[in-house]
C-alpha cells in the first residue's frame, strides 16, 4: 500500500528512463520504512510472547506489561535495526519486481 501510494506521486511521464529504477528504489525505501514503523509495535508484542510465554500468555497482559516496564517506547525497541533491514529488503524486491514486469512488457 505505502509503496502503490508513494509510486503515484511521482510522476513517471516526465522522468529519464535511466531515473526510473532510482525512484522506484527511493519509493521502495520510504515504504519500507513507514511498513516497518506500522508493524512495530506488533511485532514487539509478539517477539515477547514467544520468548517468554509464562510471563506472556495473552496479547492484552503483554501490552500491559510492555508498557508498564517500557512506556510507549518500549514498542518501538528494536526498530531501527528491522526498519533497515526490512527497507532495503523490500526496495530491492520492488525495484527488482518494476524492472522484470518492465522488461517483459507486462507493466507501463
Amino acid at each position: 500500500m505505502f509503496y502503490n501510494q508513494t509510486k503515484a506521486i511521482v510522476p513517471h511521464d516526465q522522468l529519464d528512463a535511466a531515473l526510473i529504477p532510482v525512484v522506484n528504489f527511493s519509493c521502495g525505501i520510504f515504504a519500507g520504512v513507514l511498513a516497518s514503523l506500522v508493524t512495530q509495535p506488533a511485532d514487539v508484542i509478539k517477539t515477547h510472547m514467544q520468548l517468554s510465554p509464562v510471563k506472556f500468555r495473552w496479547i492484552g497482559q503483554a501490552v500491559t506489561i510492555i508498557f508498564k516496564d517500557y512506556g510507549l517506547r518500549g514498542f518501538f525497541q528494536g526498530g531501527v535495526p528491522r526498519a533497515l533491514r526490512r527497507t532495503l529488503m523490500a526496495a530491492m524486491a520492488w525495484t527488482v519486481y518494476e524492472e522484470m514486469m518492465a522488461k517483459m512488457g507486462l507493466k507501463s
